[in-house]
């Protein structure tokens, strides 16, 4: 990959190159997406009153935080726009696109303000402005298809799937979810992050920021099930853009808006058939129009660039004095050889005080270097039978750390149970059958019929009833006994009018039946808030949860010297004290917890040793590491079996080696200004600064020839 300095001169040059009177009607301007994981560029321009696309750059990835790796990733990008582009074009201004965690609603965030600024000055492009990537392709939609869209993109990357929801060409939100293997769950995912919607565009748009082969993705899409989770009207549509969809989007829409902002007439492109070939053929949604749709914003930011001007420090030189001593002789008059001898005193004197200076001054020298930036990942393992670091492997030595912990809380019951009284009476009950008496034990059942309900009750006490006997005219006197019954159930349902009739257990009503001489009474019912066996579960699950966050913060305070796995933190119930058993009535349920907390972490001392061991191996000769500048995350972890793995991610900017005493020794005794143009001129060596103790005048601020009495300090930069 080229140097950034070889960038600037190849892109230089190449503006230069192609200043020549360009063809009727064009103007050459560049195209730069920046997204999370890559960059891609175009070269673009205006023929017959439209923007055209020249050439298309490749893409290229970017670690989405160095600007360095940035400034690498449009380079690597670029060459490949430039080798497609005719000769005979002229060079103009850059329009960027970016994502949307990159810019605020009022302009670009400061950081990445600043990000843009040192691409546009290492290579020496013009900006012209910017636009977010997905409302380009808004507008880009609408242009190619004569009417605004409504679609779901998914931008794939290699480590997340970007989800934006368009309605009628605008923009209503971007959610971001990990890369998976399965592509469906992954859009889904997006989706799920809208919250409820009442309806979704069936149409999906497919587009990639790496190289990934979109076929298999596609397939994935297509079978998925999308109606069992989400309000889609129809079956949604599936298409695939090619790889220079975003980019062209960001120079035909965002650069033709940009365009027309400077007064340059641009036509409306033609419609042309879709973009994509869909793969699914597309139906008709129906989605009501909103009162208005404004167009995507294209903000212009040539304002924000300040024209930055390169001062130059010029080291101010007195002239050489040429003295010329008179020659005292005894013709001088009194006067004139007071004065004379005055000089002299004070040029000796002034060359004492410089002798002295350069001998007693004390001075303390800064120089800022340019340091190198090396950055890296390796696996280390965290295990819990290592007792001492391997750095071969890689492999650190864990261990336990517990914390007792006691918290309580009380939540409201979801439980309800019925309540309440039992309707009582007394029955007759009747034997019709002659040929002996009946028993019927307590709790034997009697049931009534009303409105279609059977309504139970139960005997209070056990009974025997006597047989029918025969009457006067042949008339049968059937046997009879009085017996207190219970309503099976509570409520007033249950409270019968006297007279109804009752089948006794299973019998025939023709064997033996019951009535009531009086009616029932005393039927109530209530529902009642209880415990329940949910409710138990669900604030042991909200207790464990919370002296889990707790712990975290203690376990980190009670442990500063070691560095907490907090993913590995489990919370063990060791007593639980509720304040009622599921069932019991009660509008509220308590839970006091005793838990014992208990967490993987490794010693500080044990991963700075490592991380130092690692870095050893890394850095060139010529070069060292300091500490203050060394940063390290650690990333991905796993743990398996009593093992812990993980990616320790670090970067260091690198210290020039430097002998202090061989620099000491070439400015000692000179001018500052003679020291800076020497120092200068050492590799890497960016600034130069002294300051002197005593404070003197200027003619006698000199280097100590002492270096003894010199303070040396190297600060790096980045």
């Amino acid at each position: 990959m080229r140097s950034l300095s070889q960038n600037k001169m190849e892109v230089s040059s190449f503006i230069k190159k192609f200043t020549k009177k360009p063809d009727a009607n064009i103007g050459c301007f560049l195209a730069v997406q920046i997204d999370t994981e890559f960059i891609k560029t175009a070269v673009w321009g205006i023929k017959n009153d439209l923007p055209e696309i020249i050439g298309i750059g490749g893409t290229a990835q970017w670690d989405g935080t160095s600007v360095e790796v940035l400034l690498e990733a449009i380079d690597t990008s670029l060459s490949v726009a430039l080798e497609k582009i005719p000769e005979k074009v002229e060079i103009a201004k850059a329009i960027f696109g970016l994502p949307e965690a990159w810019v605020s609603p009022e302009s670009i965030l400061p950081n990445r303000l600043n990000d843009i600024k040192t691409i546009c000055e290492k290579m020496a492009f013009k900006p012209l402005g910017f636009v977010i990537t997905t409302e380009a392709i808004a507008q880009y939609l609408k242009a190619k298809e004569g009417t605004p869209a409504s679609a779901i993109l998914v931008r794939v990357s290699t480590s997340e799937v970007a989800v934006s929801i368009i309605r009628l060409g605008t923009i209503e939100a971007t959610h971001i979810a990990g890369r998976s293997g399965d592509i469906a769950s992954d859009v889904k995912e997006g989706l799920t992050r809208f919250g409820d919607q009442e309806s979704l565009p069936s149409r999906i748009i497919l587009y990639d920021g790496t190289a990934d082969k979109l076929d298999d993705l596609t397939q994935q899409l297509l079978v998925s099930d999308w109606y069992s989770i989400f309000p889609f009207l129809h079956i949604p549509k599936i298409e695939t853009m090619d790889n220079s969809f975003s980019i062209s989007a960001i120079a035909i829409s965002g650069g033709g808006e940009a365009a027309r902002s400077l007064g340059i007439n641009i036509k409306p492109i033609p419609l042309q058939e879709p973009i994509q070939k869909p793969i699914q053929e597309p139906i008709q949604e129906s989605v009501n129009k909103p009162e208005s749709n404004p167009e995507p914003k294209l903000t212009i930011i040539t304002s924000i660039f300040s024209k930055i001007k390169n001062f130059r420090i010029r080291t101010i030189r007195m002239p050489k004095l040429n003295l010329k001593f008179p020659k005292i002789t005894a013709k001088m008059n009194k006067i004139n050889l007071a004065a004379t001898v005055v000089f002299l005193v004070f040029l000796l004197a002034t060359a004492g005080a410089v002798q002295a200076a350069k001998k007693l001054t004390r001075t303390t020298l800064k120089i800022s270097i340019a340091g190198q930036e090396i950055s890296d990942t390796v696996k280390v393992t965290a295990d819990l039978q290592n007792n001492s670091i391997d750095s071969s492997a890689n492999i650190l030595p864990a261990q336990t750390v517990t914390l007792a912990k006691s918290k309580e809380q009380t939540k409201p019951t979801t439980g309800k149970k019925t309540t309440g009284d039992k309707a009582k009476g007394d029955i007759v009950i009747y034997n019709l059958r002659t040929d002996g008496n009946k028993k019927f034990d307590a709790g034997n059942s009697v049931s009534a019929t009303v409105n279609d309900n059977k309504m139970l009750f139960l005997l209070d006490s056990e009974v025997t009833v006597d047989p029918a006997t025969p009457g006067t005219d042949y008339v049968i006197i059937p046997g009879k006994v009085k017996v207190s019954v219970t309503a099976e159930s509570f409520g007033p349902e249950y409270n019968l009018a006297a007279g109804t009739e009752f089948q006794t257990s299973n019998y025939s009503k023709s064997i033996y039946v019951a009535k009531n001489e009086a009616a029932f009474i005393g039927g109530t019912k209530k529902e009642i808030a209880m415990i329940s066996k949910k409710d138990r579960s669900d604030i042991l699950a909200g207790l464990t949860e919370a002296v889990k966050s707790e712990a975290k913060d203690e376990l980190v305070n009670q442990n500063q010297d070691k560095k907490i796995f907090i993913d590995t933190i489990e919370v063990k119930p060791v007593k639980e004290n509720y304040s009622g058993d599921a069932g019991a009535e009660s509008e509220s349920v308590s839970l006091s917890l005793e838990a014992e907390v208990k967490a993987t972490a490794i010693t500080e001392a044990d991963y700075q040793n490592l991380l130092a061991a690692i870095l050893s191996s890394k850095v060139p000769g010529g070069f060292s590491a300091n500490g203050q500048n060394i940063k390290s995350e650690i990333k991905n972890i796993q743990t398996d079996e009593g093992k812990i793995f993980f990616d320790l991610n670090f970067s260091a900017t690198l210290t020039p080696q430097t002998d202090k005493k061989q620099i000491l020794e070439m400015i000692a005794g000179k001018r500052p200004a003679a020291a800076i143009d020497i120092l200068k001129r050492l590799p890497r060596v960016k600034n130069v600064e002294f300051t002197f103790s005593p404070k003197l005048p200027g003619f006698l601020q000199w280097i100590p020839t002492d270096p003894e009495r010199a303070t040396f300090e190297i600060l790096v930069q980045n």
